[in-house]
C-alpha cells in the first residue's frame, strides 16, 4: 500500500468512526448490521489498517445512514474535485475500479445508475 492509499484508509476510517459514534453504535452492532461476525473488522477499517469490503459497502451505508456515493466521496476526496476537472476525477475513480470483481463492477455500475436517475429527477 502506498503512503497516499494508507493516508486514504486513515481518513475514510476515521469518518466511519465518527458516524458511528453519531449514530451511538458500538463497532459490534456495526459489524453486525454489515454481516461481520466480530467487531474487528470494524476496528482494523477505523484505524485505516484495512478497507472495507466492496460487498459490503451498501449495507455500511444503509447502517450509517449516508448514501453510498458520500462513502466513494469520503474514501477519494483527495481526488480532483472542482468543475474544472471532471475529466481528471473521472480518471482518479476508473483507477480505484482495475482490481473489481465483475459483481463489484455491476454493483458500482448500479450505485451511479440511481446517482444519476436522481440528478436528473432533480433537473426536472
Amino acid at each position: 500500500m502506498t503512503e497516499q492509499e494508507k493516508e486514504r484508509a486513515r481518513r475514510f476510517g476515521a469518518y466511519i468512526r465518527q458516524l458511528r459514534v453519531a449514530r451511538g453504535m458500538t463497532q459490534q452492532e456495526l459489524a453486525t448490521k454489515c454481516g461481520y461476525g466480530h467487531r474487528a473488522t470494524i476496528s482494523c477499517v477505523e484505524k485505516g489498517k484495512s478497507n472495507i469490503a466492496f460487498d459490503t459497502l451498501p449495507a455500511l451505508s444503509q447502517a450509517l445512514g449516508v448514501a453510498p456515493q458520500d462513502l466513494f466521496e469520503a474514501y477519494a476526496y483527495d481526488l480532483p474535485s472542482t468543475e474544472n476537472s471532471n475529466g481528471a476525477l473521472i480518471e482518479g475513480i476508473k483507477g480505484m475500479l482495475n482490481g473489481l470483481t465483475t459483481s463489484q463492477l455491476q454493483q458500482v455500475a448500479a450505485i451511479i445508475k440511481v446517482m444519476h436517475s436522481q440528478n436528473t429527477e432533480g433537473n426536472t
